[in-house]
């Protein structure tokens, strides 16, 4: 194949695209629906996010693929012109490349021009670019695989036409396999899942290139050129070319079961959130006893379970490669009655999944876990559900099996002090031992490693403050999670509260400011009012609680957090920050009812403010000015993350502290007037298209001078 001519084959037929309005239809109207798609939602979901429209895009190029391609080679056929090239010294596979190439070429022009979303995105907040190329990478693969089914679709008939709808049809089985596996009966759905697209979008636009993913379209991709060059042989030489098409069927085949067992995976999304840690890897390398992990695993789950299994056994496999020899692995498929009753004595939760059987749905039982012995220890995943913490899960489990005894954290009482949200203690008992104390009364025991002070809403007496300044200055850790105002959640008035802490902290450098922070980087909380008759709930922004979005991105606490909510704060003056509200926010020293719903106007300087600080030069001690965040009613994903971290630290125990935020990163968008929302809008859907028309007023005017010069 002479690519000489290939690339002349491919500027005659990229050039006819734009001497007719073909490219310029067709781009405008997918970039004014990816356009406006993108737009929609952009300022509701509020996240610098391209995943629901990367998802999307591949319904708009079912469409407009064919509609570019049709013309390939039925155009040829129609006037009569294939039989013309057939006696020039051209091949058909260079006939094939070329014109395959023009319209793949095309295509990505159409995707480039999208690029000023995500470019939108990143102006207005923070985006994961590592999602976004895999997201073009994923994007381009499913434009090559779609080019080549149009282009045989093409080769099969003399009408553009019907060239459009055999490529339509056969493109958007590939895009509809993998959302109707579900309802496939269970031999036929993991199958189905495989040949549609949306499993190997997925892992690609999370920012995983997989190469049994890329395998994938690849492969698909060369038969349907495969098949394309076989329609362009006369009848002996396609019959001959049967058994070699069955010998590529057999190697798309055997390249895909190949790359199943044997693969790689570049992780490029931030952080590497789907990617081992340094800190797992550590653990497992220092393993004394090798730790036998049984997974029990289903096969052939329904969507969207297949993914997750998947995610799952490639996360185990990694630990076991990483190890050395020191974390066994058996998957076992619990398919007959001895295995699932093996399972859930376990401790392995079954796992109610719909199966069409016979025409009709039933249930069966499925199971996604897995039980981790560590010599006479045992401890179990009941079941996997979500590829977000599945690292966290695994490496904390393995460190609480390895631990000859857990670190004793005390909480302090006597004060009145609010209790710890029941979630957040049971993840905290997970690997630490927790007791009360007393202070007023009691001694801190020597044993206790570090204390937790929640809400105290009586006064210390300079007996408590002694013992937990000796404490400090016996080199060990404190978090003092403290309010200046209680808030009553009934009518929302609000009371002084008088810590007597206050001359302990000023030793420190440390000063908690009484008042409120107001801003209007803030969460969403629900109020309900009756309107006549009715109830009505709705969601209004709280300035109250306060989004932190700015976060020390040097200290272990905070590092890989994306935003922490800080209800009823109050500003930390001194030490270091770790959490800051946004420029935006003002202060209300004497705030006395606090109303969610209430039109709240800034009074005074609006500036950034300290809402936590610790200090590590004297002692080592953490100042948060709320007593919300570990509270049953306000504790949030984020504020959770935020206390198993603080938590960590103050034992001097790090080594999970970046694998708990890994994957749960918020990428709130600035925050914009309606009027500056719509330019955006407008901006999004009219610019690439203004581009694409840039383009071609510049093609037409460099053709004018060539033909005047000529």
């Amino acid at each position: 194949m002479k690519w000489e001519i290939v690339k002349q084959i491919f500027k005659k037929e990229f050039n006819y695209y734009f001497r007719s309005p073909i490219a310029y239809i067709v781009l405008t109207i997918f970039l004014g629906l990816t356009g406006y798609f993108f737009v929609a939602d952009l300022f509701v979901i509020n996240q610098a996010t391209i995943r629901n429209l990367v998802m999307l895009i591949p319904l708009f190029l079912v469409f407009f693929i064919p509609a570019i391609t049709m013309r390939l080679i039925a155009e040829e056929k129609r006037e009569g012109t294939i039989e013309i090239l057939a006696t020039l010294p051209v091949s058909e596979p260079e006939v094939i490349i070329g014109k395959f190439l023009a319209a793949w070429v095309l295509v990505i022009i159409g995707l480039v021009l999208t690029v000023i979303y995500p470019i939108t995105l990143e102006i207005l907040g923070d985006v994961d670019w590592g999602s976004v190329i895999g997201s073009y990478v994923g994007l381009i693969l499913v434009s090559f695989m779609f080019t080549t089914v149009g282009i045989w679709a093409s080769s099969l008939t003399a009408s553009q036409i019907v060239a459009m709808i055999v490529g339509l049809v056969i493109a958007f089985m590939f895009f509809l396999l993998g959302k109707v596996a579900n309802f496939a009966p269970d031999w036929l759905s993991p199958f189905l899942a495989f040949i549609g697209i949306d499993q190997h979008m997925e892992n690609l636009s999370r920012g995983v290139l997989d190469t049994r993913n890329i395998i994938y379209f690849i492969t698909v991709g060369g038969l349907f050129l495969f098949l394309t060059y076989l329609t362009f042989k006369r009848f002996l030489e396609r019959l001959m070319g049967g058994a070699t098409l069955v010998l590529v069927i057999l190697i798309v085949f055997f390249a895909n079961l190949i790359s199943y067992y044997v693969y790689h995976r570049w992780d490029i999304s931030e952080g590497r959130v789907y990617s081992l840690s340094p800190a797992s890897v550590r653990l497992v390398r220092e393993l004394h006893n090798p730790v036998l992990v049984r997974a029990y695993v289903t096969a052939k789950l329904p969507p969207p379970y297949n993914v997750l299994a998947e995610y799952v056994k490639d996360m185990l496999r990694e630990y076991r490669a990483a190890s050395r020899g020191r974390f066994k692995l058996e998957i076992i498929n619990p398919n007959t009655p001895d295995k699932m009753r093996e399972a859930t004595r376990m401790g392995i939760q079954a796992l109610p999944l719909q199966e069409v059987k016979a025409g009709e749905f039933a249930l069966k039982n499925a199971f996604l876990g897995a039980v981790f012995i560590y010599g006479d220890k045992r401890e179990t995943i009941p079941v996997f559900e979500d590829i977000s913490n599945l690292e966290y899960r695994v490496t904390s489990l393995i460190r609480k099996l390895t631990m000859e005894e857990k670190p004793i954290i005390g909480i302090v009482k006597g004060h009145n002090e609010a209790e710890l949200a029941r979630r957040l203690k049971h993840e905290i008992e997970k690997l630490y031992e927790l007791t009360e104390i007393d202070i007023e009364t009691d001694s801190i025991p020597a044993d206790v490693e570090a204390l937790i002070v929640v809400g105290p809403e009586s006064p210390w007496s300079d007996s408590a403050c002694s013992k937990l300044e000796r404490f400090l200055e016996q080199g060990k850790r404190a978090a003092l999670f403290l309010s200046t105002y209680k808030v009553n959640l009934q009518n929302f008035n609000t009371t002084r509260l008088e810590t007597g802490v206050d001359s302990l902290l000023a030793k420190y450098g440390i000063k908690l400011e009484p008042g409120f922070v107001f801003d209007p980087v803030c969460e969403n909380v629900r109020v309900t009012t009756r309107q006549g008759f009715f109830t009505v709930t709705r969601l209004v922004s709280y300035p109250l609680f306060v989004r932190a979005t700015t976060l020390n991105s040097e200290h272990p606490i905070t590092r890989n957090l994306g935003s922490v909510t800080f209800p009823f704060v109050s500003p930390v003056e001194g030490g270091k920050p770790l959490a800051w509200s946004s420029q935006y926010s003002w202060l209300v020293s004497t705030p006395f009812m606090v109303v969610p719903g209430q039109q709240y106007k800034p009074t005074g300087e609006q500036a950034a403010r300290p809402l936590a600080a610790y200090t590590d030069s004297l002692v080592r001690l953490v100042v948060i000015g709320t007593a919300a965040i570990p509270m049953e009613d306000y504790i949030t994903p984020g504020g959770l993350t935020f206390c198993m971290n603080l938590v960590d630290w103050l034992v001097q125990d790090e080594s999970l502290l970046t694998i708990r935020g890994k994957g749960i990163k918020a990428r709130p968008l600035k925050k914009l007037s309606p009027t500056n929302q719509l330019i955006v809008r407008i901006a999004n859907i009219l610019l690439p298209i203004g581009i694409l028309c840039g383009i071609g007023l510049y093609r037409r005017r460099r053709l004018r001078r060539i033909r005047h010069v000529t």
